[in-house]
């Protein structure tokens, strides 16, 4: 059964009608002003909404319907539906010899003269049959597609999950062993400077100021050398934590497309899938680039030569 819209000059409403009820026959939903729009109704918005659902349009013409500006109106808005979504099929219907008018002129049309209503009912009824049967194996068509999709989809989106849950854990554990270790490191130089300390101080004997100068500049290079590990790690930390971060946005971005997909799976076409997973796969670069030497060169060595020219009173050249 099809919804079919009839666009017709009021003195062709006596052909209508009867062309209707043959339709009608057939099992067909006919709809046509005449008989359709009641009292009080918005009678604009009604026929709106029937062209738009509409499968079919005939267009009746006539010499007397070549000046009726809604037949043009309809018929160019029922051309405009179907270059868009395929619906509503455009039948003009050729009545008493009448000029096919322009914009109708590049659809196939039914010449009535010299036929009956029955006989051009039953040809009508053909043609819709087949844009039936066409809208069918569309459907069916992008049902399997859609079955296809849903189904690759699934297998795709658990392994992609899963796999960036995995990630996401391991980066976090190592991001948590790197900032361990830059703590470590901060409490061990923290501790070897205050045993220095200690062991100077307990000394009986005085040091001599080539012993400090020594001691100094020991303590100066293992505490120098345990703050550059202790930055090291805290940079490849925080590296490794924006990485499982990003693993759990991703993961976040595949969850929603995968809701998505599940409650508009059967009504979404490729483009708007295609959106709803765009973001799940963006690339922002790694911190690992954007690390450099300086991040983590303390300048130790250089800054034990300074004070040990100093102490020796040689200037640095």
């Amino acid at each position: 059964m099809a919804k079919v819209y009839i666009s017709y000059h009021n003195s062709d409403q006596p052909y209508v009608r009867e062309l209707a009820n043959e339709l009608m026959r057939y099992g067909h939903d006919v709809f046509f002003s005449g008989e359709a729009i009641q009292l009080g109704q918005d009678w604009e918005s009604v026929l709106s909404d029937a062209l738009r659902n509409a499968d079919a349009l005939l267009a009746i013409v006539s010499p007397t319907a070549m000046d009726s500006k809604w037949l043009f109106t309809e018929t160019g808005t029922a051309m405009a539906y179907f270059r868009e979504r395929d619906r509503p099929l455009v039948v003009p219907v050729i009545l008493e010899n009448a000029s096919i008018p322009s914009p109708l002129q590049s659809v196939q049309a039914l010449f009535a003269t010299g036929k009956s209503v029955t006989e051009i009912a039953k040809e009508i009824d053909a043609a819709l049959d087949a844009m039936l049967g066409r809208m069918k194996a569309k459907e069916d068509q992008r049902r399997e597609i859609q079955q296809k999709v849903e189904a690759t989809a699934a297998t795709y989106i658990k392994e992609s999950l899963t796999n960036l849950e995995k990630r996401e854990i391991g980066y976090r554990r190592v991001a948590y062993f790197w900032y361990g270790l830059a703590l470590f490191s901060l409490v061990g130089g923290l501790i070897f400077g205050i045993w220095r300390a200690v062991t100077v101080s307990g000394d009986s004997t005085p040091p001599s100021w080539e012993s400090l100068a020594q001691l100094g500049l020991i303590t100066i290079l293992v505490v120098g050398v345990l703050g550059a590990l202790s930055r090291f790690a805290f940079l490849l930390g925080k590296a490794f934590m924006v990485e499982s971060l990003r693993n759990a946005d991703r993961g976040h971005a595949i969850s929603f497309g995968e809701f998505y997909l599940n409650a508009f799976g059967d009504k979404a076409d490729w483009s708007e899938i295609k959106e709803a997973f765009q973001h799940w796969n963006i690339d922002k670069g790694s911190t690992f680039i954007d690390q450099d030497a300086k991040d983590v060169d303390p300048q130790i060595l250089q800054t034990a030569l300074d004070i040990a020219k100093a102490i020796s009173g040689v200037k640095p050249k």
